[in-house]
């Protein structure tokens, strides 16, 4: 039998499911390659690649009981896989070997039962169109009492990012995931020419006089006092690498508070 496995917060084995072992989980997705061939030359230029949707494909059994009582049963464990108007929904798959990370997942298709000794047999396709495993919470939640697994291998009291700003400054900020993402943040505040620069990236928000600018870096969503106004920015969405990232606010007459939302993402 599989370790314990969730979909959303629904434990499988606490429906009256049994996981085997002999579930497809990949180390890694296939990959979609970008090459051109040139008439007269050998091979191809590779323009590099991406990774494809992940496939999960999960073996699984109902328990024991009447055909009648496994049709009742297989009727409400499908309803975690489809919306109020019987469209597929997104839900979040979690494995009890690494409880602390989860991926976005959709039914990939017809799920046929095999009815064998009162058992119900079947193989549930899932399907991870962002192929990237995310942390349980972003990282102004991991604080102690959150609900965060204690063997999570992350830095703790990061929830507690919050820093004034009075003057142009250059901090740390550690993606503890093992892939980049995009930078997302909460800042409010005054100052002119106000800038973040990481690395070669530089992001500028102009003048603020108060506002309060939330990015969400996984959306691309920039709102200004909760109003959606992307035309706030200019340059480019920042991207935080593995690892340390150091970060550089500029400015004139700064005086704004600031704090990163960040969401660990892992191949």
């Amino acid at each position: 039998m599989e370790s314990s496995v969730w979909i959303d917060d629904n434990e499988l084995q606490a429906l009256g499911l049994t996981v085997m072992l002999d579930s497809s989980e990949p180390m890694l997705p296939s990959f979609r390659t970008n090459t051109m061939t040139v008439p007269g030359r050998h091979g191809a230029y590779d323009f590099g690649a991406y990774m494809d949707v992940r496939q999960f494909d999960l073996n699984c059994a109902f328990k024991r009981q009447s055909y009648t009582d496994l049709k009742a049963q297989i009727r409400q464990f499908v309803r975690l896989f489809v919306d109020d108007y019987g469209r597929p929904k997104t839900v979040k798959l979690r494995f009890g070997d690494e409880p602390d990370k989860y991926y976005n997942v959709k039914v990939g298709g017809g799920v046929p039962v095999e009815r064998l000794a009162n058992l119900g047999f079947f193989t549930l396709p899932l399907i991870a169109h962002d192929p990237m495993a995310k942390f349980i919470v972003p990282s102004n939640d991991i604080v102690m009492g959150s609900d965060v697994p204690i063997l999570s291998d992350v830095m703790w009291e990061t929830g507690f990012s919050g820093r004034r700003i009075t003057m142009p400054s250059t901090f740390i900020i550690t993606n503890e995931g093992n892939t980049s993402v995009n930078f997302s943040f909460v800042l409010e505040g005054r100052g002119d020419n106000v800038s973040i620069t990481i690395g070669n990236q530089v992001m500028s928000l102009g003048s603020l006089s108060g506002e309060t600018i939330q990015l969400n870096g996984d959306s691309l969503i920039l709102t200004e006092n909760g109003v959606s106004n992307l035309s706030r920015m200019s340059g480019q969405f920042l991207k935080l690498l593995p690892g340390r990232n150091i970060v550089r606010i500029s400015g004139i007459g700064l005086n704004i508070m600031m704090s990163e939302n960040i969401t660990y993402r892992y191949v």
